[in-house]
Order: structure tokens, then sequence, then C-alpha cells
């Protein structure tokens, strides 16, 4: 992050907000198993659907179960998905756009194409479409939203890697014969 960036950020109170909330959250979901009072499974029947109290700071759910100590651990379950799915959006995407700009022609036709006909989709129909295909699960739910992100990151990547394609000294090194590789 340049500094220009980095204080615009700082300048930004909303982006601070956020980024507070972000860091709180993620910090309690990684000591959820410490921090949550209760076990987020353990089944109370006789304390069901309970307010708000010194036992359960959140209340109970229609099984007595602890509402804190399951946002606590649920937490730690979307901040995985999310942060895998966004990774390999990120990775893919990025490979794909760099492949289309450097190969350019065919491939980057049919890259472009492709990523058009996936941002086509609304997210909720993309969704459910991934998930009919591989059923309900983690996995699934990892690569529908990597599905969605995929596009931005390739057409994004796309577009700055075609630029740093036509620059001089690129078209230098390769009239001076160097392969692809080595640029």
């Amino acid at each position: 992050m340049t500094h220009r960036a980095r204080s615009r950020f700082l300048s930004n109170p909303s982006a601070m907000a956020g980024a507070c909330l972000l860091a709180v959250v993620g910090a309690a979901a990684l000591v959820a198993p410490w921090l949550a009072p209760h076990d987020p499974l353990a089944v109370d029947l006789s304390q069901n659907l309970q307010g708000a109290s010194a036992a359960h700071p959140l209340g109970t759910d229609h099984l007595g179960r602890d509402t804190l100590s399951r946002l606590l651990f649920g937490a730690r379950v979307s901040l995985l998905i999310s942060i895998v799915a966004v990774t390999g959006a990120l990775l893919a995407g990025v490979a794909a756009g760099l492949a289309a700009a450097w190969y350019r022609g065919a491939a980057d036709a049919v890259f472009v194409r492709a990523m058009d006909v996936l941002l086509a989709f609304p997210e909720m129909l993309m969704a459910i479409a991934v998930i009919a295909v591989l059923g309900p699960g983690d996995v699934s739910t990892i690569v529908a939203v990597a599905a969605y992100a995929l596009p931005q990151f390739a057409r994004l990547t796309r577009a700055a890697a075609l630029t740093a394609v036509s620059r001089e000294s690129l078209l230098a090194a390769r009239a001076a014969g160097a392969g692809s590789v080595w640029i």
C-alpha cells in the first residue's frame, strides 16, 4: 500500500470503523473457544427461547443453545469460507487475466466472453446453480462465492496487464528475442 493510499484510508472514518469492526470480529472468532460462555451445540430445552440474561448475554434459541456462543463459532466458519473463496477467486482471476492479456488473440476473446457470461448471471441465481450442481455444503458455498468474485479480479488484472504488455521495455525485450518465461 502506498503512502498516499494509506493516508487516505486512515483519514476516512468509515474505512477505519469498518477495519476496526472486522478486526474485532476476526479476533473474537479466533478466540471463540475461550470467549464463548457455553458450548454452542449443547441443547438445553429447559432454557429455550430465553431473553438476554447474565448467563446468556444474547439469549437462547428454540433448542436452548446460547446465541452468543453460536455467533462466535459461526463467525469462524463464515470468515474461513469467505477468505478461502476470495483467495481462490483472486488467484484464478489474476492467472486468467494475465494469460488473456499476454496471449491475446483467440484466448483473449474467449476469456472476455466467459467473463461476460459470468457477470450476466445475478449473484443469487449463480449461487443456486452452483449448489444445485455440487450439492449443499461448505465447498459449494466457496465455489459459488469464488465464481461470483472471479470476473472482477480477472477483468481488473487483464486491464492492468494490457497496459504493462504494451510498454516499450517489454516490446524491446521481445524484439531482442527474450522468451515469455524470461519476460
